[in-house]
Parts: structure tokens; sequence; C-alpha cells
């Protein structure tokens, strides 16, 4: 009975609209859609009196509609619906109430890992929880990862590794090594060696000293990305660890430290001791020079303090 007077109100409905379109037409304005017939006024009628009493009580997955259009079908069906036919488990959608599940039986340390994961996923703001104690903040975090999941058909915890684990820069945004020209070598070369030794190096020196000083240059450079690049790995990465529940090795994506940036040795400094290290003998012969050359003004000095004294 009540499905006849649905039927009979939504008839009533979709002829006042096609009345209503008549009406447009005469006026010469053109129709939004085409005027339906009997047949189809019947249809459309009966689809009004078998919608869901309650469309309420359809489930709708966190992060979807609660309908969505079907090709195949052409027409919207429950989002629910859909991912079932396409091979979904209940089970492995999630719904609102699920996003408190995850946090359920574990410890206060597991808590505290779970929030750590989340806040670095990008899901949980360091500001907005307190570490170990469960409340909104990290529920509505674990609420827009169970939604994104829902979006990409995966679980929440696959999803979350995935991020945590996924590098922080892009290879390709990494500067190439660029190789300094002759000219600038040459001047480095020579204002390095007259610095060190005291003296202007010969061109065949220079022809040497400059391609060590390029080698060095470019060692300085890959070491320096190379100590940027390990800045910027990841917190986490998986391991291999025992499982205590099941007694079996397991692989887990766990927290790492991440080491600090190390210090990279300048070029122009192993250059310098290059330098002295290669010009060593003829820096000791200058030496000894210079020694021999004091003693002699030593004696000299003596000697005249002597003849004075004598008179």
């Amino acid at each position: 009975m009540e499905n006849e007077e649905d039927n009979n109100l939504g008839l009533q409905e979709l002829e006042e609209t096609a009345q209503n379109n008549e009406l447009k037409n005469t006026s010469g304005d053109i129709p939004d859609s085409p005027v339906l017939g009997e047949s189809e006024f019947m249809k459309e009628a009966e689809a009004l009196g078998n919608r869901p009493e309650d469309i309420s009580r359809i489930p709708t997955p966190i992060g979807l509609n609660q309908y969505t259009y079907d090709k195949s079908q052409k027409k919207s069906i429950p989002t629910i619906d859909l991912l079932v036919s396409n091979g979904f488990a209940i089970e492995e959608i999630y719904f609102p109430g699920d996003e408190t599940e995850p946090f359920e039986g574990l410890t206060k340390d597991g808590v505290k890992k779970l929030q750590k994961k989340l806040e670095t996923a990008g899901f949980l703001n360091r500001d907005n929880y307190i570490p170990e104690i469960l409340a909104g903040s990290t529920f509505d975090a674990m609420y827009k990862l169970m939604g994104e999941s829902n979006e990409l058909g995966t679980s929440w915890n696959t999803l979350l590794d995935n991020i945590v684990i996924a590098p922080l820069y892009d290879p390709s945004d990494l500067p190439e090594f660029e190789k300094p020209d002759f000219v600038t070598l040459t001047n480095d070369v020579i204002r390095v060696v007259k610095r060190e030794i005291g003296r202007t190096p010969t061109q065949s020196e220079i022809n040497i000293l400059t391609g060590i000083l390029g080698n060095l240059k470019e060692t300085e450079f890959k070491e320096g990305i190379d100590a940027l690049t390990d800045t910027l790995q990841p917190g986490y990465a998986k391991k291999r660890v025992f499982d205590q529940e099941t007694e079996t090795i397991v692989e887990r994506v766990e927290e790492v430290d991440v080491p600090g940036q190390r210090q990279v040795a300048s070029a122009e400094d192993v250059f310098a001791a290059k330098v002295r290290d290669l010009f060593k003998p003829e820096m000791d012969l200058n030496q000894r020079r210079e020694q021999t050359k004091n003693v002699a003004n030593i004696i000299k000095s003596s000697i005249a303090g002597l003849r004075s004294i004598g008179g």
C-alpha cells in the first residue's frame, strides 16, 4: 500500500515537471531535458517508489561519497556496493568509527610510535598531540589516512609505510659537477704555491698541479652531495625483526637514525697540503739555507762585538 502511494506521488511529481517544461516550450524557451512519454513516467515513478526508505542507513566509506556513478549500469549506486562488486572485501574498507581500531591493544610505547609515524607522514601535527595520549587529533589523523587508503584501494598500514620510507628528494634535482676552466685553476695554483713555498711555479709545474687541483675540486663536490643526501634519508626503513607473537622473523618498517651532516674537506686545503708534501725537499733546502744564513749573521755580529771590545 505504501509503495503504491509512493508511486502515485512520484508520478504526480513527474507530471508536474512535464507540465512546467511544456509551459516553457510555449514561451519559446528550450527545455532542460527531453519531455518523457507515459512509459518513461511510469519507470521513473517506480524508481522513486522503490528508493531506500532511509538512505542514511547505507554506510559511507571514509573519504568517499555515499553514491558513485557506475558506468556499466549507467546509474549511481551505493559506493559500498561498487567496491564489493570490484572485489573488495568489507573488511578491507574503512568506515567512520574504524579510526580507533588500530590503537586498540597497543602499549603506550606502541601508541607513541604510531603517532610518530603519522606525524612523519604528515597526517598529525606535532603541536596538536601529546605522545602516548589518545585524543581527537590522533584519531582524526588516522581518519584522514584511512580516507586516502580507501581512495587508493590499499590498507592504512601499507600506505603509511610507503609514505614514511619514500625518499625525501628527487635524485634528478641534484646538481651536476661543472669542471672549472683552466684559467681559474691556473690562478688558484699560482696563488697557493706562492703562499706555501714562496715562489711562482714553473709552467711544467702548473700543468701538473692544475690537474691535481681539478680532481680535488670534483672530489669535494661529490663528497658534499653525498653528505647532503645522507641527511635527507627518510627516518624509517624496512628491517627484519623477530616477532614475538608469531615467533618468526618478519619485515617491518621501523624508525632508524638519520646521520647529521658531516664536514667535507676543502679542495684548496687538501691541495695546499699536497703542495707542501711535493715541494718538501725544496722547502727543507730553503729552510737550511735560511738557517745557515741566520747562523752566519750571528757569527758576524759576535765577531763585530768582540772587535769593539778589544778596541
